[in-house]
């Protein structure tokens, strides 16, 4: 066997040799060296290219040239738009109802309203909102006084603007609470920062330090992540033009694939991010070995502590020990943090921290533009001074002592909560979520989606949560201060988590109504060309006031005009097991 072998390769160099021949030493030389560098480029693609996203181009692709064909493109395009429309009525009905107390204003009244008038209006704005109901929406709650101290600082402050120097107290406090937020998350002292509207624009805003930087260095950057860090990450990469590369979290942890993600590095990347935590399963990503990779490949670290910032910077103090996610983790270059969550600040209110060392900067200089000197901190031009002075009087007004109270109450009732949950049986809690993060999934046979429904109903509302194929991976409850000071919130939640679980075990072929529907329909596999007539479309809906056409999903029907069925409406099964789910499901 081993003479075939031997006699097959040598043949083989024979033939290789003979056709050498022909071509020059130089010709062979720079022929070997391009061969290898092709084979560079292709190992290079194969590592760090996404072939889900490849997936998904070829079939968007393959529908928008169908679309354009005679005779099968209008069908195609027809039989989209219907099914878009089906799941777009439903949530404009949903819409309307919820604002129907409302008359529509279409434009500006010729008379201005009395402050009698203006009362009215607010009177029922919270009406639709149950404390304590939400899951990552709302952190906290002002009493009266609060309430009073800040309308009294916003009104002395709505009209400055931090751009200007006119207001010195207002820069002052925004440097005071760069300082205040580097120290929390042991900074180093004089180390820069900005404020932004909220942690999207924080997460913006770093990635595009990083990828600005890398293009000055002639590089098409790149930005790791694992696939559980925030979506903030896909729409700064989309608005920066920069190649997002997303690595499956450790299956066992949930936690980022440190060696995975050395992996995918190469001379583009021009940062790695992680979380502290992440928003969907509430886990701490290694940041020190994270750390110790970004310095072993000189490459940036960013965490995002967007959701937890507010609760790691108080765990110890408050008794919790939890992993090092801040700049006392050699490596890390920056941190996103919200003030306006767990700091429990009027929305509108985030940060972004870098260390003293980073070369990257957000700031934008103009010294030759013609209206003078233009310099911003970030994107945004002028900005409100009231942002900055309530968020500097909640912080200072509360005090570390009130945050550590608050960490210690919080992280007490996610203990507990995660607890109470993994004692029904049929779901579970997946990994070990260090903070507020509560994610719920369901054992084989039970419909977590329908769970949700039920809870919905109930008065909760749930994150759900999904997989990057789209597939259902149950729901998560965020836990805040206003749970943690609600009486029997832990008893009231758990009984009707635990009731709507047994009906979802007991009716296994119940289907979910509403967005869980929505969600379900996704499982089945919705290209993104579709999710983005989806998406537009539920924009129009939202910012389009009753009445008012809306090409393409809603026009006023004829009284005798019967509703559009769609791919996500309600058929008369569908009606029937829902009526016998709420009939079995009262308590």
């Amino acid at each position: 066997m081993l003479r075939i072998y031997w006699n097959l390769l040598y043949n083989l160099i024979n033939k290789i040799n003979n056709h050498l021949k022909k071509h020059s030493p130089t010709k062979i030389i720079i022929g070997t060296f391009i061969s290898i560098r092709i084979i560079e480029k292709f190992l290079q693609f194969y590592k760090t290219y996404n072939t889900k996203q490849l997936k998904i181009n070829l079939t968007d692709t393959a529908l928008q040239a169908i679309e354009k064909l005679p005779i099968i493109g209008p069908k195609l395009t027809a039989s989209i738009n219907k099914e878009v429309k089906g799941l777009l009525l439903g949530i404009k009905n949903d819409i309307d109802k919820s604002r129907s107390e409302w008359e529509p204003i279409h434009q500006l009244p010729k008379i201005g309203f009395s402050e009698i008038e203006i009362k009215e209006r607010f009177k029922n704005v919270n009406a639709k909102y149950k404390p304590g109901s939400l899951s990552a929406a709302v952190y906290s709650q002002f009493h009266n006084n609060e309430s009073k101290l800040l309308q009294s600082i916003w009104s002395k402050t709505a009209f400055t603007n931090p751009v200007f120097l006119e207001w010195p107290l207002i820069n002052l406090m925004e440097a005071e609470l760069i300082s205040i937020c580097q120290h929390l998350l042991n900074g180093e002292v004089g180390a820069p920062g900005i404020m932004t509207r909220g942690g999207t624009i924080s997460i913006l805003e770093a990635c595009k330090a990083y990828v600005l930087l890398a293009r000055k260095n002639d590089l098409n950057p790149e930005i790791i992540v694992p696939d559980s860090i925030h979506v903030a990450f896909d729409k700064a990469a989309k608005v920066l033009n920069a190649k997002l590369i997303k690595i499956p979290v450790n299956k066992l942890t949930g936690a980022a694939n440190v060696k995975a993600i050395e992996k995918a590095i190469s001379k583009h990347t021009c940062m790695i991010a992680c979380s502290a935590p992440s928003f969907p399963f509430g886990i701490i990503d290694p940041i020190t070995d994270l750390g110790k990779l970004a310095q072993k490949h000189n490459i940036p670290l960013h965490v995002d502590a967007c959701l937890g910032g507010f609760l790691t910077a108080f765990a110890k103090d408050a008794g919790y020990d939890l992993p090092p996610c801040d700049f006392s983790v050699p490596g890390v270059s920056s941190i996103s943090i919200d003030t306006h969550k767990y700091g429990q600040t009027p929305k509108g209110s985030s940060f972004l921290l870098f260390s003293k060392n980073c070369p990257a900067t957000p700031t934008h200089v103009y010294l030759d533009w013609v209206g003078g000197m233009y310099v911003t901190p970030s994107i945004d031009g002028s900005r409100s001074g009231a942002d900055i002075a309530t968020t500097w009087t909640v912080l200072c007004h509360k005090g570390a002592n009130k945050y550590i109270q608050e960490t210690r109450k919080i992280l007490n009732l996610h203990r507990a909560l995660l607890n109470e949950v993994n004692k029904i049986d049929g779901i579970f809690v997946p990994f070990n979520p260090e903070i507020s993060i509560v994610p719920i999934q369901s054992i084989e046979g039970i419909n977590s989606l329908v769970i949700a429904d039920l809870l919905k109903e109930k008065g909760w509302s749930v994150n759900i949560l999904q997989s990057p194929d789209q597939t259902p991976l149950g729901f998560h409850f965020c836990v805040t201060s206003i749970h943690a000071n609600q009486k029997d919130f832990l008893k009231l939640f758990i009984k009707d988590l635990s009731n709507a679980v047994q009906f979802a075990k007991q009716n296994p072929e119940a289907k979910p109504n509403g967005m869980p529907k929505a969600y379900g329909k996704l499982e089945k596999g919705v290209p993104f060309y579709v999710q983005d007539k989806i998406g537009n479309g539920y924009i129009k809906v939202i910012t389009t006031l009753p009445g008012v056409e809306i090409p393409g999903i809603w026009s006023k029907p004829r009284e005798e005009e019967q509703k559009t069925q769609g791919f996500f409406t309600s058929t008369d099964k569908d009606a029937e097991l829902t009526q016998v789910r709420r009939d079995a499901f009262k308590f």
